[in-house]
């Protein structure tokens, strides 16, 4: 409505002056051609002069631009084929993610900070040896933190994000029963580890990320959580994973409550809180 109000200001501004000039002119005997053509000019420049103002006041408001990169990560697939694992990304899905991560806001390291998981203490109730042995006897996810990390990296290298996960594992504390410990894969990601005692095998894997509101990291958040969820069993490649993830986080918004999918005795969940942001989740199946 504003842009067709200016509109017509500024073709009236042109007509008005066309016809003024020209009545003007024809009054002092000056020919048609000639009054004609000096009445366009100036009613040119009135044209002109008139949208500056209009502008000015706001009645022409520039319609916002797509970044390259907010193009390129909400764009649906065309359709199921070769296509790159990051090119399945549901644009929806991306900007809900970045979205929800918004709202706190929060940069991953900080969050981190405030509620990093640390290595279970042991308990007075039994010794230190006792807890170890028996959470070195636990099911883990089948994988440990070697292959593990040799698998994400390459997944993260095939979806074309150059977010790499070191898989350090910390020496045991000899008053820990178990070892945890994070990586920060960039300022808004994190991928956590909890580890068994003796061997280096996963007894869970956490991958949390808080979006700073554009597509783009939503986008981030999701390809590396699908790159920890194929990471984690030689069955369940990238685009399988990705769709996975689509899935939970489509269930999550409907429900509002925390989604499960069970795989090959692999338990995948998705929840959202005010800390984490986005978190992903995978531990074995309880027995």
């Amino acid at each position: 409505m504003k842009e067709l109000l200016g509109a017509i200001i500024m073709f009236g501004a042109l007509i008005g002056v066309w016809y003024w000039i020209a009545s003007k002119f024809r009054r002092q005997g000056i020919g048609l051609f000639t009054r004609h053509f000096v009445g366009v000019i100036c009613g040119v420049g009135a044209f002109m002069i008139a949208g500056i103002l209009a502008a000015g006041t706001g009645l022409f408001e520039p319609k916002p631009t797509e970044t390259a990169d907010s193009v390129n990560s909400a764009e649906a697939p065309a359709a199921a084929g070769d296509e790159a694992p990051g090119d399945q990304i549901d644009g929806a899905d991306a900007e809900e993610v970045a979205a929800t991560s918004a709202k706190h806001d929060e940069p991953a390291a900080e969050a981190v900070e405030q509620a990093a998981p640390e290595p279970a203490p042991a308990t007075p109730t039994e010794s230190i040896a006792q807890q170890r042995e028996e959470i070195e006897a636990k099911q883990g996810i089948g994988i440990d933190v070697p292959a593990f990390t040799r698998r994400f990296n390459a997944s993260m290298q095939e979806v074309d994000l150059p977010l790499r996960f070191n898989g350090n594992l910390p020496a045991l504390k000899d008053d820990h029963v178990q070892r945890s410990f994070y990586e920060m894969l960039n300022d808004r990601i994190v991928l956590m580890i909890t580890a068994k005692p003796h061997s280096d095998g996963i007894l869970e894997v956490l991958i949390t990320g808080s979006g700073d509101g554009t597509p783009q990291s939503g986008a981030n958040i999701m390809l590396s959580a699908s790159s920890a969820f194929a990471a984690t069993s030689s069955q369940l490649a990238s685009k399988e994973a990705l769709l996975m993830t689509s899935d939970m986080l489509k269930q999550y918004n409907d429900t509002g409550e925390q989604v499960e999918v069970v795989r090959n005795g692999l338990v995948y969940s998705y929840s959202s809180n005010d800390l984490f942001g986005n978190m992903f989740a995978v531990s074995p199946v309880k027995d």
